[in-house]
Order: C-alpha cells, then sequence, then structure tokens
C-alpha cells in the first residue's frame, strides 16, 4: 500500500457502546456504531462486544452500479474487532483477537485525506502482498462484513468472500468503490471460518463484525 510517514499513536482499549448507538455512514450499507464523545469501558480486551442500534437508511449519489443504498440492519450481540490494541504502523501479531491472520497484515493509523479508521485511529490493511489478503476464524461464526475507507481519489475497490470450513464459497460481496468516509462492506454469512479480502489498489479495514454461531455438530 502507499503510506506517508506519521506521529505514533499509542493503542487503546476497546469500549462498549450503549445499544442504541448508531452511525451514519456513507455509500454502502451495514452499521455497528462509532464512538463519539466519552464512552464506557468494557475491558482491556481486544474485542468488545457491541449491540447495534436501529437502521438508519443511507442517502447515495446515483450512477456508480457498485455503490447501492440499503437500509442499516441491527446485529444484536455482535462482536466488533478494532484494532486500537495492536501496535501501531507494524505487523499484526499473530493471533490478534483469536482469529487467524495472513502474516502479510499491517497495522497503521488513519491520515487525513488519505485513509480513516472507522472507530479510533489504527485500521489494517495489506504490507506488500497484491490483490488479495485472508484471515480466519478458529471456529464457524455468523460473519458481517467489516468499515473500508481509501481516499476516493485512487479509485480503489474492495471485495469480501468468505469460506465455509472446507473451503466452499458461502457469500461474497459486492465490488465497492471505497470512499474516504468509512463504509461497512456486508458479506454475510453462517458458518464462516474464512474472509478472502480482495483489492484492486489499497484499503484500509477497520471493526471486523461477526457473531458467534450457536453450538452445534462439529467441523
Amino acid at each position: 500500500m502507499r503510506r506517508s510517514r506519521g506521529v505514533r499513536v499509542l493503542g487503546v482499549v476497546l469500549v462498549l457502546l450503549p445499544a442504541c448507538a448508531s452511525a451514519s455512514v456513507g455509500e454502502g450499507a451495514a452499521t455497528a456504531p462509532q464512538a463519539s464523545g466519552p464512552s464506557q469501558v468494557a475491558s482491556a480486551e481486544v474485542v468488545s462486544s457491541r449491540e447495534v442500534g436501529s437502521a438508519q437508511p443511507l442517502v447515495v449519489a446515483a450512477g456508480d452500479p457498485a455503490r447501492v443504498a440499503v437500509d442499516t440492519p441491527s446485529f444484536p450481540g455482535a462482536i466488533v474487532v478494532d484494532f486500537e490494541a495492536a501496535e501501531v504502523d507494524g505487523p499484526l501479531r499473530a493471533g490478534f483477537a483469536g482469529i487467524d491472520w495472513d502474516s502479510d497484515w499491517y497495522v497503521y493509523h488513519t491520515i487525513p485525506g488519505n485513509y480513516e479508521a472507522h472507530s479510533g485511529t489504527l485500521f489494517v490493511t495489506n504490507q506488500n502482498k497484491p490483490g488479495a489478503i485472508t484471515f480466519s476464524f478458529r471456529h464457524p461464526v455468523h460473519f458481517h462484513g467489516a468499515w473500508f475507507s481509501l481516499d476516493p481519489a485512487r479509485e480503489a475497490r474492495v471485495r469480501l468472500r468468505v469460506l465455509d470450513a472446507h473451503g466452499k464459497e458461502v457469500a461474497a460481496s459486492r465490488n465497492m468503490m471505497q470512499e474516504l468516509a468509512p463504509m461497512f462492506l456486508s458479506a454475510d454469512a453462517a458458518n464462516a471460518r474464512t474472509v478472502i479480502v480482495e483489492f484492486s489498489v489499497d484499503f484500509a479495514m477497520d471493526d471486523v463484525t461477526f457473531t458467534e454461531s450457536k453450538p452445534g455438530p462439529t467441523e
């Protein structure tokens, strides 16, 4: 990815937001809330559970088939993984938040006009690997999506593909043109084990959102 040097930002803990919180986003679609002002601290864990509030309709500019206006759904009890507790400007550590990340994942910081985290100041992206990068859950979950941001002048698209434990594709998102204001890219899938992030040029990903699956037969 193209990067500029910036001021080092220390990671902070995640927060537990009230169930009534909601966020309006740009083109794209579903949501976990954005924090504003003082927040209730849940714990020093990397992963927090946020109940997402009721949907708000989105208004988007017409003309680009990759941009679709949809209502933001709610994800009761969803787990949202952000990267405020990660080491800034360096590789994402193995096993972060109990997820198996491709070794090319890299933690980076918000740069006004170039990239924005959806919550806090840190996000993840690729370091060197072009085209696609993955992360995997250690047991099946109900995956919902993640937030993406990039300077729109770069005309960069991103897409999510979701695989089950047998490598079968169970969901795929739309091919979304990124905007600077973070947008939620949905790829809703039960029994998700691996998520492939496909990108044309660059991306900033934050607030990976999923729900723990109910116990069932072992894969």
